[in-house]
Formats: C-alpha cells, sequence, structure tokens
C-alpha cells in the first residue's frame, strides 16, 4: 500500500471514530393525562436495549430536560438478579403533552448525585440497648413480646417514609400499621428513638391504632370474620430497593393458618417521593382459589366512612378530628376496580375493631394491589378542610388512571 493510501484511511477512521453517536431522545407520553408533578416514570430497561449496546459497560445513561437539567434517576434491580432492570425518573408534565428528554451517558462512578426523598429504616438491636443498626434483611424473632422494653426494633418494627409523611409497621402479632405526620421534608427515621407521641419540630405520631387495622394493615374475611395477619412464627423483611426517589420492601408471611388452610403471603410496599401515600401490592403464593384479602382504615375517631371513584379506581375515606391530637386528618384507600370486592365495618367487639375496610380479590395467578393516603393539617395546609384533602384525593386517582408511557426516539 501507497504512503498516500495509508494516510487515505487513517483520515477515514479518525472521521468514524470522532463522528458524534446519533442522539436518542426518551418521549415521555402525558397526552392523555392531566398536569403532574413529581411523577414517577418507570421506565424499563428493555425500552433503552438500542442504547444501553452503545453505552459502555461503566457508563449509565443520563437524562436531561429542554432546560438543559438533569433529571433526578434512580437505578432499581427489582428482580434481584444483580443488574437493574428499571429506571425511575421523576418528572413535572405539562397537561396533555409530550415531554422530550435527551439521553446522554455518564461514568458511572460520576453519576449525578440527587436529593433523598425516601427512605427505609429497618433498626434492630440484638442486645436492646437503644443502640439500633439498619439491617436490609430479618427473621421475626418468633419468642418477640409486642411493646416489650427494652425493645429489639427502633420503632417496634420497619419505618418508611418520603418528604411528605413517614409510616410504620408493628413487626410482631398484632402486624398494625401506623402514621408518622411530618412538618419538614427531610428524612427523619435513621434518628427517630423516644417521644414520637409528642409533637417534636419534625412533626409526630398521629394515630391511634388499637386493636384496628390502622393505616392500611392486612387482614382476611372469611364469611363474616375477620382473621389478622399476625401471630405467625415465619415472618421476615427484606428491602427490594432504596434510593432517592422511590424504596421498595417485602414482608413474607409464610404458613399464615386460616381455618385450617395454610396461606404465604408477599406483601410489597413502595413509597415514592413526594405523595402522601404508599402503594401495597399483596401475591399468594400458597392457597387455592379467590381470597377476599381486607386492608383496612382505623374508625376510632371519625363519624362516617366516605367513597370516591374515578374511571377505573375505587376508594374509601374519612376526614375529621382524629389525629393523635384531635387535629384534622384524612385517610384513604384506593383500589383498582378490577381488584375491588366490596367493602364492610368492624365494630368494637372481636379481634380486629373500629375498622372501616375495603375487600380486595386476590389468588396465586392475580396479585391485588392498594393505595394508602394520609393527609395531616400540619404537614400541608390543604389538608385543613375535608375539601382539600378529597381535591388531593380526585387528583392522585386521576394520575393513576391515566398512564404515562415512554418510548426511545432518534
Amino acid at each position: 500500500m501507497s504512503k498516500y493510501n495509508l494516510l487515505f484511511w487513517v483520515l477515514v477512521t479518525m472521521i468514524i471514530s470522532c463522528s458524534p453517536v446519533e442522539e436518542k431522545k426518551l418521549i415521555i407520553d402525558n397526552s392523555e393525562g392531566p398536569k403532574r408533578t413529581d411523577e414517577p416514570v418507570v421506565v424499563d430497561r428493555s425500552i433503552l436495549s438500542e442504547i444501553l449496546v452503545d453505552i459502555s459497560s461503566n457508563h449509565l445513561p443520563v437524562f436531561v430536560s429542554h432546560t438543559g437539567d438533569t433529571i433526578p434517576a434512580q437505578f432499581d434491580d427489582m428482580n434481584q438478579d444483580g443488574e437493574w432492570d428499571e429506571i425511575v425518573l421523576l418528572c413535572d408534565l405539562e397537561e396533555k403533552s409530550q415531554t422530550v428528554v435527551t439521553i446522554k451517558s455518564v461514568v458511572a462512578e460520576e453519576y449525578p448525585v440527587f436529593k433523598t426523598r425516601t427512605n427505609i429504616r429497618m433498626g434492630y438491636s440484638e442486645i436492646k440497648d437503644d443502640q439500633f443498626t439498619d439491617v436490609q434483611a430479618i427473621q421475626l424473632d418468633p419468642d418477640h413480646i409486642p411493646q416489650e422494653e427494652p425493645r429489639p426494633y427502633q420503632f417496634e418494627g420497619p419505618g418508611w417514609e418520603n418528604d411528605m409523611v413517614a409510616f410504620r409497621l408493628y413487626f410482631d402479632t398484632r402486624n398494625g400499621k401506623d402514621i408518622f405526620g411530618k412538618t419538614t421534608r427531610e428524612m427523619v427515621l435513621d434518628n427517630l428513638i423516644t417521644d414520637y407521641h409528642e409533637l417534636q419540630d419534625w412533626g409526630m405520631d398521629i394515630l391511634k391504632v388499637g386493636t384496628s387495622l390502622g393505616a392500611g394493615s392486612l387482614a382476611i374475611q372469611i364469611s363474616d370474620s375477620l382473621i389478622r395477619l399476625g401471630n405467625l412464627k415465619d415472618v421476615s423483611f427484606r428491602i427490594i430497593t432504596e434510593g432517592p426517589l422511590r424504596s421498595t420492601f417485602d414482608l413474607i408471611y409464610k404458613n399464615w393458618d386460616v381455618n385450617g388452610i395454610s396461606l404465604d403471603l408477599t406483601e410489597r410496599i413502595t413509597i415514592w417521593a413526594g405523595k402522601y401515600w404508599y402503594q401495597s401490592e399483596i401475591f399468594l403464593a400458597k392457597g387455592e382459589g379467590i381470597w377476599d384479602i381486607v386492608a383496612g382504615i382505623v374508625n376510632m375517631q371519625s363519624e362516617e366512612v366516605h367513597q370516591m371513584t374515578f374511571e377505573g379506581f375505587s376508594s374509601i375515606y374519612t376526614f375529621d378530628n382524629q389525629s393523635y391530637i384531635e387535629d384534622n386528618l384524612g385517610l384513604a384507600i384506593v383500589v383498582k376496580n378490577s381488584d375491588f370486592n366490596g367493602t364492610g365495618e368492624a365494630g368494637s367487639d372481636g379481634e380486629i375493631t373500629d375498622t372501616y375496610f375495603i375487600k380486595l380479590k386476590t389468588s396465586i395467578e392475580k396479585s391485588s394491589m392498594f393505595w394508602f393516603l394520609a393527609g395531616w393539617e400540619q404537614s400541608d395546609e390543604k389538608f385543613v378542610t375535608k375539601e382539600g384533602f378529597e381535591n388531593y384525593m380526585a387528583r392522585e386517582m386521576e394520575n393513576l388512571s391515566v398512564k404515562v408511557n415512554s418510548r426511545v426516539s432518534n
């Protein structure tokens, strides 16, 4: 080959290697939906497959808005195979719009750090000395006594929060869910030890649970009887993902004896940034047929229960001076109509009392899902009135009913 031909091919190679990779766009489609703020958009890895081919293994895709701002993103390994399979984006979307996002890449070690807006805390002390270690997974001690002191669990079980509200579960035979109302947008659970029944600068425990189903606790209905999901020997907790935008954990119950039938049930709880609710998905792994799994709302201090529907979704809710310090608190359970199987009320007698509940059709073949909303007047002035809480409910139900889609474009 002559030196001129060699020079030609060197120049061609340099031109090819320096040519920019064709820029890709992510189209977020809200063309049928309302205006949304802090809307979580979940992008499956498969949607980005052609882009990932062009991104080296030590890089990650980064998402840039039309104004040049980096959109908060989180990479989650939801199937626990060691590789991320979903990306969560947090977006503000205009009504009936399509949002175009530019996809770039960055070295994984240099990926932007976003403000923490969700958190899971499972504080455990084996020697019960009030020095708690945050654990990712734990099996319930079958000999654990509810409300024992000194306590093995930081606030009696796992807690989960976002920048709006926090919740906790009694990790024992009561298996109740409780609410921490927040007056701050910061994460508080990691340092929460005692005195949470008195108003602090961050907020307080705002719910009286008693023997009710509290803030979305689970039971099962057999004929006219409610059987609490509790008093099991094989119960475990494990975190699936924890990040700035979404945190998810599993509560796994094995060999739940329901009138002589053994059920295995998993409740997967997710909390998203910017929402006054958590999401619960219920899976059965053992137990033939369709079961009425029940999720409840305490009614010790509410005068009546209300219902609201919106395009494929149903809900029950209360609003009253029903917080722990007797100021305004709205509570709601929202379900898809495909899961909905009626409502009911537990009175003042029995294992479960003082509860309004909603029934969810659940089977091995089909999981069920609900959303539990909590609006405390000291968290947000819109919850000072019943109308304000109802408006928030209606907007969230509309957001749930109209799905946001995404696709890749050149």
